[in-house]
């Protein structure tokens, strides 16, 4: 049998009285450490609902602190489906007056000879393209009677050259090494009945960019007959016989507020500043485009940036206030932090802009204002009346803001985030120039034959071939301007260094520039070999 004592001693049940002791004692401390634990986290749970709209309030500011929501501008067309319009921070507010005549167009060209199969051989050899201005009289019903009258090398642009041989001489792989030569020419293959013909054309509009087809044919080394490679040649030397123009590169003509004005593009950014117009369509009635500024933007902007900030102090009032009803306060009641930020946010709310002074320097002063309950809430009418009556300064006000003083000769200036507010004092001692030779003064008519009709001109350190000038009787310096000019951006080693000149007529003097700017821009003229044309032209 066995024995059974509890309560050694004394009848009294030990092991249940200590433990209800152990509890006694447990329990006070761990209603502290479970009330502390509640504690910490209702100030976490604070702690991330404070973070998280402060970081909701950051993002609100964004685009009202943004310099590119002020600078933005807003451009609409009435006739869209013609002229379309897009407008950068540089356009000026205002209307314009646009009519489009024509439209530019890129020139194509048809080879004349047909193919079997698009499979059948065509020849070998190297095709080189160059860009520029074609003169080109069209038939009015024979396009073997066509006439290619001349040809001018577009200043500072390279010929491209393509290789032909064994393994792409077919009409399909002509085609196919032309594009994927990616030079700014395409080819594609025409049925017509049961033949094939190669269309080649320029992937860029205007009257400039025509193209001159040079052939080198390793077939029968013969580069302008109508066999092999050569009857892709398109140039001076063979003339329409190969190759003839099914459309004309042209330039669009339109005008802006009635000044008649070209461009080799239908895509139009150069005439405006920060304005691209798109000639869509020629047009019958005049098309109004209009250029504003971003007023319904900024709105937009600062409503965002006044919800943000009053929904801050909605969770701020959650956080740090007293409910009488269940008599509990806020998670982070009597925070320093807390309080602290508000009064920092009131602080900058209510002060002036950092150096800027002017009749609007406060958010107060463009409607902006702070409510009884701390919120903030915007008077349209005043504020409409502040981006009226002066756009730069709302801009100032909320933005970092830089701009030169005026009569400083500086044109636009960009300040980041990273420069200090402030004010710099810029010099300006010159500015960057062109290489330039200009002549003495010359007396019209002016002769030019085989005993100076020769030179070379180095621009920016690359030296021409020799240059040949026609040799004519120039009766004005203006057609003598022209054929130099052209003569020399003709050049092939001028052009496969991308260097070009300008020739102008100053004063009575013909000036040479270079199209480049800086120190290392610059002209060098020499006699061609045995002539005295520098003498002629009266450079020294």
């Amino acid at each position: 049998m066995s024995l059974t004592a509890t309560g050694v001693g004394s009848g009294l049940d030990i092991e249940s009285l200590v433990t209800k002791l152990m509890e006694a004692e447990r329990v006070p401390k761990e209603q502290q450490m479970l009330s502390r634990e509640t504690k910490l986290s209702s100030d976490i749970s604070g702690l991330a609902q404070l973070k998280g709209s402060l970081s909701e309030l950051q993002t609100s500011l964004a685009s009202a602190n943004s310099l590119a929501t002020y600078q933005q501008r807003n451009a609409s067309s009435n006739q869209a489906s013609k002229v379309g319009v897009a407008a950068s921070s540089a356009a000026s507010v205002g209307e314009y007056a646009v009519s489009v005549q024509t439209r530019a167009s890129a020139q194509s060209l048809a080879v004349r000879e047909t193919f079997s199969t698009v499979n059948e051989t065509v020849g070998t050899g190297t095709l080189t393209f160059t860009f520029g201005t074609t003169a080109y009289t069209t038939h009015a019903s024979d396009s073997t009677q066509d006439t290619y009258d001349s040809f001018v090398a577009q200043a500072g642009v390279s010929s491209k050259t393509v290789t032909i041989d064994s393994g792409n001489n077919t009409l399909s792989g002509v085609r196919d090494a032309i594009n994927n030569a990616a030079i700014g020419v395409s080819a594609a293959i025409v049925k017509t009945g049961s033949a094939y013909r190669l269309l080649i054309s320029s992937t860029s509009t205007g009257a400039d960019n025509s193209l001159e087809i040079s052939v080198t044919d390793t077939g029968d080394s013969n580069n302008t007959d109508s066999n092999g490679l050569s009857r892709l040649a398109f140039n001076t030397s063979v003339g329409t016989a190969n190759v003839h123009q099914t459309v004309n590169a042209a330039d669009a003509a339109f005008t802006v507020n009635g000044l008649s004005l070209a461009s080799a593009s239908n895509t139009v950014s150069d005439v405006i500043d920060g304005l691209t117009l798109t000639l869509k369509d020629t047009t019958t009635t005049t098309a109004t485009v209009s250029v504003t500024d971003n007023t319904s933007g900024v709105k937009t902007a600062l409503n965002t940036f006044v919800d943000g900030y009053n929904s801050l102090v909605t969770t701020l009032d959650d956080l740090t206030g007293y409910d009488f009803a269940t008599k509990k306060g806020g998670a982070l009641q009597g925070d320093f932090s807390v309080l602290s930020i508000m009064s920092q946010l009131r602080t900058v709310l209510g002060s002036a802009a950092d150096n800027f002074s002017g009749t609007y320097a406060r958010l107060a002063e463009l409607g902006i204002t702070a409510l009884s309950d701390g919120k903030l809430s915007i008077d349209d009418t005043k504020l409409s009346a502040a981006l009226t009556a002066s756009y730069d300064e709302v801009t100032a006000v909320l933005t970092r803001f830089a701009q030169g003083s005026e009569g400083s000769g500086l044109g636009s200036v960009v300040a980041t985030s990273s420069v200090a507010v402030g004010q710099y004092a810029v010099a300006i001692s010159s500015l960057a120039t062109s290489g330039s030779k200009t002549s003495s003064a010359l007396s019209v008519p002016i002769t030019i034959n085989s005993s100076n009709d020769t030179l070379t001109v180095t621009v920016d350190g690359t030296a021409s071939g020799t240059i040949t000038i026609s040799s004519a009787s120039y009766g004005s310096l203006t057609a003598l301007a022209t054929e130099l000019q052209a003569k020399i951006n003709a050049d092939s080693t001028l052009r496969s260094a991308s260097k070009a000149a300008t020739v102008s007529v100053n004063g009575s003097s013909l000036k040479i520039t270079s199209n480049a700017v800086g120190s290392s821009s610059v002209i060098q003229l020499a006699n061609g070999s045995g002539d005295t044309t520098l003498t002629c032209l009266l450079y020294t």
